[in-house]
């Protein structure tokens, strides 16, 4: 399980609908912080 949240968490660009921008943009957020250490 924790490999398959690895990797939808990995790629979030990968869905075709972003039909949640919230969640695209907090998942943006996460990646950047998480770039950034």
């Amino acid at each position: 399980m924790a490999k398959v949240n690895n990797i939808s968490i990995s790629k979030p660009f990968a869905p075709p609908k972003i039909r949640n921008r919230k969640y695209f943009e907090v998942v943006y957020q996460y990646e950047r912080i998480k770039a950034s250490k």
